[in-house]
């Protein structure tokens, strides 16, 4: 069994029917070469909440998650993960809400998608500005809450070059983050201390 803990609604409902499409070519194929079949997904749903909680738990590495804001996309949620050397915040898609504040308080790394507003409007993309998190807010939010390093990803409108990428630097900036901060990249890693390779 592959164990795989994710919100109920819309994603538990997805990974149930994940493999019912090759549901007759798995078979053939497990008979065909004496092999066992695909490993079954052990799906753990849970009811996100605006509050923190504890969805895996194994030695000292803890996994809690809180529901954000998506809206029309109900649930979302972010995830925090904390080990001995250090927590992660990984936001998921969402605007800047309280709940993300609660749950990435205190943490050494963040990860969070953002928007450009004025330019996603004017590039005819409102609805995209509507529900994911402003970069001038989410830059007040990580200042206000002592995030270490924070890591920009999901960028809207995508940036298309190193120019158009620094406008999303800036914007965060103007909202008073002062904090390490990367624009990250497809393969990119960052460690424990926020250091990038």
């Amino acid at each position: 069994h592959f164990p795989v803990i994710a919100p109920a609604g819309p994603a538990t409902d997805f990974l149930g029917r994940l493999t019912a499409s090759w549901e007759e070519d798995i078979r053939v194929r497990a008979l065909h070469g004496r092999r066992p079949s695909l490993p079954e997904l052990d799906v753990v749903a849970f009811t996100p909440s605006e509050q923190p909680q504890v969805v895996w738990e194994r030695g000292p590495v803890r996994v809690s998650a809180i529901e954000v804001h998506h809206e029309p996309v109900v649930p979302a949620v972010a995830y925090r993960v904390d080990t001995e050397d250090g927590s992660a915040v990984i936001s998921g898609d969402t605007r800047v809400c309280p709940s993300l504040e609660t749950l990435a308080e205190g943490c050494d790394l963040l990860l969070h998608e953002v928007v450009l507003g004025d330019l996603a409007i004017a590039a005819g993309m409102p609805h995209v500005a509507a529900y994911h998190a402003d970069a001038r807010e989410l830059g007040a939010m990580a200042q206000a809450l002592a995030v270490t390093t924070l890591v920009l990803s999901h960028l809207e409108p995508s940036p298309r070059d190193a120019t158009s990428a620094l406008a999303f630097v800036e914007a965060v900036r103007s909202g008073g983050y002062t904090g390490q901060l990367v624009v990250a990249h497809d393969l990119l890693s960052v460690d424990h201390q926020g250091s990038v390779w």
